[in-house]
């Protein structure tokens, strides 16, 4: 399906219901990169299907994926109601909105779908705006002035390996916190320090096999070790022996650690 076909509706219904913090034209061609090869990859949804994500029919050729996310966002709902007070939640990298939407619906909290992709958030607003509580953005997280907002909760989705440099990412991202608040980071690979120059590698290639060699300049690898300068936690560690264990009785366990950041000093 080709990216075009999700703007079914007048441009102008939509056109005021996505906030723009930052000039999309700035990023215009590499937003057209990323569209092209989430075409390439089937990875770009109709609106029936984002509306029920992430079910998925067991036919199509990314259900395990959508498995597996499915289990990291019980996970994370049933982590986030243990929290009394209303949650301010920020998804950055939000893509077509349906993980923001599901933190919506299950936790009745106020929440910021903020990414540098105009047609997905344009679809974002078309299949879930008409929840007041979400909210989505067009913006570069560097750039916008949040300093009137304070998050409790920031979630990276499957976004990070698109941020080149984590220490100033999650430096950044600890600014707009609220002294209780925390960054987590899901579903989003990390590999040890020696493993990097051959995850590097295996996505250049990749990218080559698909014919999107430029995307590999794009595509971040990182390990646990650029986190180490701040208060993390591991909360699911798919490594951990016990852990591989229960992993050996259900495939559609994240094969990513759950990483929390919060302001605690070490």
């Amino acid at each position: 399906m080709e990216h075009s076909q999700l703007l079914k509706n007048e441009k102008s219904q939509i056109e005021n219901e996505v906030i723009f913090l930052s000039d999309p034209e700035e990023f215009k061609k590499q937003e057209q990169l990323y569209l092209e090869v989430r075409n390439k990859e089937g990875r770009l949804y109709s609106d029936e299907i984002v509306e029920t994500l992430p079910k998925l029919n067991s036919d199509h050729q990314l259900y395990d994926e959508w498995q597996i996310r499915k289990n990291s966002l019980q996970r994370i709902i049933l982590y986030l109601k243990k929290k009394m007070a209303p949650l301010k939640i920020l998804d950055l990298g939000c893509g077509n909105g349906w993980l923001a939407n599901q933190l919506a619906e299950n936790l009745k909290c106020r929440i910021y779908a903020l990414d540098m992709n105009t047609i997905e958030l344009e679809q974002g607003v078309r299949v879930f705006g008409k929840d007041p509580n979400l909210i989505f953005q067009y913006g570069n997280i560097f750039e916008p002035d949040y300093s009137d907002r304070e998050f409790d909760i920031v979630l990276l989705a499957s976004s990070v390996q698109y941020f080149p440099d984590m220490q100033k990412l999650i430096g950044r991202l600890l600014e707009l916190l609220s002294s209780n608040g925390e960054i987590h980071i899901v579903d989003s690979p990390f590999y040890q320090s020696h493993a990097v120059s051959a995850a590097r590698e295996r996505t250049k290639r990749y990218y080559q096999k698909i014919g999107f060699p430029e995307m590999a300049n794009h595509y971040f690898h990182h390990s646990l070790s650029d986190l180490n300068i701040f208060n993390l936690k591991l909360l699911y560690n798919p490594n951990f022996l016990v852990q591989r264990f229960l992993n050996k009785f259900s495939c559609y366990n994240s094969p990513f650690p759950w990483i929390r950041v919060s302001h605690e000093e070490k």
